[in-house]
């Protein structure tokens, strides 16, 4: 299992991603088994309410920090 934690790149603030990242079996008779491919869970489906991931540059930014690039701070 794998776990994502979130660093602010403006403040330093942490959060933990909302759920471990896993895969799942897509199989090409959709039984689950034999022939098919695995999909991949991302950082982007574990992001914190509120934190903004990836920016341009592709840092994570806490929701206090987000609100301030968001006003131009």
């Amino acid at each position: 299992m794998i776990t994502v934690t979130f660093h602010c790149g403006g403040c330093s603030a942490t959060a933990q991603g909302t759920k471990p990242l896993d895969r799942k079996f897509l199989s090409l008779n959709g039984r689950g088994h034999g022939f098919g491919r695995y999909q991949y869970d991302t950082a982007l489906d574990a992001i914190p309410e509120g934190w903004l991931y990836p920016c341009i540059v592709g840092c994570a930014y806490c929701p206090d920090c987000r609100k301030g690039l968001e006003e131009g701070e």
